[in-house]
């Protein structure tokens, strides 16, 4: 569960209070608060069917605010650079667990922002 709106001091107590804005699930605050993921690609290990299979895991994903960036690491140097032509995707779980599966457990790192991005699911609670 997380909670997301303001903290202030509360003059009665001395100590603090939140006064919340909207209720979220884990996996509804991290599609609403990612900003980028992050996929590393070890070039001396990945083949072409495995970068093949990333390409339709992530042609898959449903759209959303979380940019793709990709790491490869090769024998002959690196990159980083922008997958999905800069479209972003909705980093949910299902997607996060198919990369892992594809890439190892450590193949993916988040960033996020400091406020939520607009999330179309309707089952987040507004606490207003």
């Amino acid at each position: 569960l997380v909670v997301y709106g303001q903290v202030s001091v509360d003059e009665f107590t001395g100590g603090y209070k939140m006064v919340a804005e909207t209720v979220y699930s884990i996996e509804q605050a991290r599609e609403a608060f990612a900003d980028a993921a992050m996929i590393s690609i070890d070039g001396t290990t990945t083949d072409l069917s495995t970068i093949e299979s990333l390409a339709e895991v992530l042609g898959s994903a449903p759209p959303g605010e979380c940019r793709v960036l990709a790491r490869y690491i090769g024998n002959n140097g690196e990159g980083c650079f922008e997958l999905n032509n800069g479209a972003g995707i909705r980093l949910t779980d299902e997607l996060r667990a198919s990369l892992r599966t594809l890439l190892g457990d450590d193949c993916i790192r988040i960033t996020y922002r400091k406020n939520p991005a607009i999330v179309s699911d309707d089952s987040v609670e507004s606490a207003a």
